[in-house]
């Protein structure tokens, strides 16, 4: 080992960065805590052993212990050569204490200078079929502003199906200004090849994310995700449903959804849950498996998968799906609508889930609460619905937390509706592929079952006021609505928890423009294609005869949707999706991407790159010539390509008839 390293005067790379040496301690604990976020092979870290001691109580006889404890040994490197140099003596004494705060690391930015922290982590694969974990030493030398990570490997093990035996130490420095340097050695047993792709790597992308983060004044370091679950139990299941139910089912999805986005989702909330109640038989001594009721169950996966690996239970939802055919008799799912009533109460079942339940989500808690006292909840929120409408944000939610945003106020009010129904309400985050992804977990409650009678007052007044509100709310804006039918106020019936509570339709109601007037539709898109073509960043490009084409320009959506009056946006929310729905359904006349419109630019030579492809689409070929190209039509420069290259029709006498769509 060469002295150089060891006196950090070997720069292997050095990043500029503004940070503090506070940001730099909280920099290095996002790598500790979280290696996932920037290494996509990791699903995360296992925190073995976590202290921090002075210096003077720093020896190397303790950190050799440290790591013997764990069944490790260094890989390739030695402590002398490590440590010696700088300072500390080979004392056998050793004092252990492990002190980690829910398996995630805290603290480093409010060590003193004398202080360092010794850290021992499991880094965790992905694959764990295919890969090892990578242990490794952690030392955090608060004074010197360095953290040096040094490979481990476990005790007398000769083969590891992932070597890493590059050794290297971040220091932030200030030298004039402040930057970041890496210092780095290898073992012996490293190639070359292996070193080099290890510290490309490591120099390319870590630093440069080390450095930014320290630069961060507001970092969060602790962990988000997967909290009431074991990351490994995870990522080592998830693998496994992911190979046996996924990939299989993703290859023969029938449904017009994305396969690759709900499928493994599905795979991914069938594995928190296998985990969340494994550990909940573990900890309550059960050997039997729970039961469930999935309440709008979709597609019926997540039925499928949990039914397959040995759980009793259903699904239930108001319209039947063409994927339900392919699982088998199995898998138990029900067409029926839902109504909150003392029909709606499951007193056999262990737990209810609310996976992406729409209308139903905040009614989840209430009929676990109601099912049985042992009845256990699980939901996943994302559309905003109240009790017994959308869900209003003139509401103020009691003990609400401070999330910024709509959906943050919306994760409140669910969690208090757990709280208000007597849970002990737990929330988590999935590793899912969806913008909507914090969970909330009720399987404990705050009260005996002695006072469920007083409880579920509460909850009947809890739901009512609510109720209640939102007819005033109503009440107060009748006057600016246009129509006269009276409200209904009538007395809830004694089965029935509400009067006014909506079911979702049993038909799919299609938003695709389909019903939108034509001179309507024709008039938004003449209206935006005007001033994209008078835009101040108007970009002129070359067609392929040589002519000047106006491409236009850029406006961001918010800017265009100002463009029309707003009786004009509702008939488009209500009968399209919206404005971006009719602009990304004219695709051949405008993208949209990024929050940005523009022009389609038809002299590129493919000017649909990266546009997401739709799956059983019928050969592009067939549609050829079969509109007509709104640019030869509407654009004072033409059509940017010539006829026989153009995909659109150039006048009617070249417009072919479209293929009739076949029979599903």
């Amino acid at each position: 080992m060469s002295e150089n390293f060891i006196n950090f005067e070997e720069e292997l790379a050095e990043e500029p960065c503004s940070g503090s040496s506070d940001g730099f301690a909280n920099a290095l604990t996002v790598w500790l805590n979280k290696p996932h976020v920037v290494n996509r092979r990791l699903c995360g870290s296992r925190l073995e052993y976590f202290e921090i001691i002075s210096k003077e109580h720093f020896t190397i006889g303790k950190v050799t212990n440290i790591i013997e404890r764990y069944g490790l040994e260094l890989n390739g490197f030695c402590f002398d050569d490590i440590f010696k140099s700088q300072g500390f003596t080979n004392d056998n004494s050793v004092d252990i204490d492990l002190k980690l705060t829910n398996g995630c690391i805290e603290g480093l930015d409010s060590l003193s200078d004398d202080e360092i922290a010794i850290i021992v982590r499991q880094l965790l694969p992905k694959q764990p079929e295919r890969h090892a974990n990578i242990p490794e030493l952690v030392v955090f030398d608060k004074s010197q502003n360095s953290c040096t990570f040094i490979p481990l490997k476990l005790a007398n093990d000769s083969e590891r199906k992932v070597p890493l035996e590059v050794l290297y130490c971040f220091r932030l420095e200030d030298k004039l200004k402040k930057k970041m340097c890496l210092f780095a050695s290898t073992s012996d047993c490293s190639t070359d090849s292996e070193r080099k792709l290890s510290l490309t790597w490591i120099k390319s992308l870590l630093l440069q994310k080390l450095a930014r983060w320290s630069e961060q004044p507001s970092l969060r370091t602790g962990l988000v995700s997967l909290l009431l679950v074991s990351v490994e139990d995870y990522s080592r299941l998830y693998s496994e449903l992911k190979n046996k139910y996924g990939i299989p089912l993703a290859q023969k999805w029938p449904e017009k959804t994305n396969a690759q986005k709900y499928v493994f989702e599905d795979v991914a909330i069938a594995t928190y849950l296998l985990l969340l109640w494994e550990d909940d038989r573990k900890k309550k001594g059960l050997t039997k498996k729970q039961s469930f009721v999935d309440l709008g169950c979709g597609n019926g996966l997540l039925v499928h998968i949990l039914a397959s690996e040995g759980h009793p239970g259903y699904g239930i939802d108001v319209r039947r799906r063409k994927i339900w055919d392919l699982y088998g008799p199995e898998t138990i799912l029900k067409e029926m609508t839902i109504t909150p009533s003392t029909e709606s109460v499951f007193p056999d079942s262990d737990w209810l889930i609310g996976n992406h339940s729409d209308e139903l989500t905040p009614w989840i808690p209430v009929m676990a609460a109601r099912s049985s006292y042992t009845c256990n909840y699980f939901v996943l929120p994302c559309c905003m619905w109240d009790f017994n409408a959308r869900y209003s944000f003139t509401q103020k939610v009691a003990n609400g937390s401070e999330n910024s945003g709509k959906y943050g106020l919306y994760l409140d009010f669910v969690k208090s509706v757990g709280e208000n129904c007597g849970f002990k309400v737990e929330e988590d985050m999935l590793r899912i592929p969806s913008t909507k992804r914090v969970c909330f977990v009720g399987k404990e409650r705050t009260y005996p079952f002695s006072n469920e009678a007083e409880i579920d007052e509460n909850r009947r007044s809890y739901i009512t006021s609510r109720c209640e509100q939102y007819t005033k709310d109503i009440s107060s804006q009748i006057s600016n609505l246009d129509f006269t039918e009276d409200i209904n106020l009538e007395t809830v019936p004694d089965s029935q928890w509400v009067s006014d509570f909506t079911p979702r339709s049993k038909t799919e109601i299609t938003k695709n423009c389909v019903t939108v007037k034509k001179e309507t539709k024709d008039y938004v898109t003449k209206t935006v294609f005007d001033k994209l073509l008078t835009c101040d960043n108007s970009e002129a490009k070359v067609g392929q005869d040589g002519r000047r084409w106006n491409k236009g320009g850029k406006l961001p959506v918010g800017d265009v949707a100002a463009m029309f009056e707003k009786e004009i946006l509702q008939e488009l929310k209500s009968e399209c999706g919206g404005l971006q729905t009719l602009l990304r359904n004219s695709c051949h006349i405008f993208q949209v991407s990024g929050g940005l419109v523009q022009l389609r630019d038809f002299t590129l030579g493919d000017p649909f790159e990266g546009r997401r492809k739709r799956g059983n689409v019928t050969d592009k070929n067939d549609f050829l010539k079969t509109t007509l190209c709104w640019f030869h039509e509407h654009h004072p420069d033409g059509c940017p390509r010539t006829a026989d290259m153009c995909l659109y029709a150039h006048g009617v006498t070249e417009l072919r008839p479209k293929p009739l769509k076949a029979k599903t």
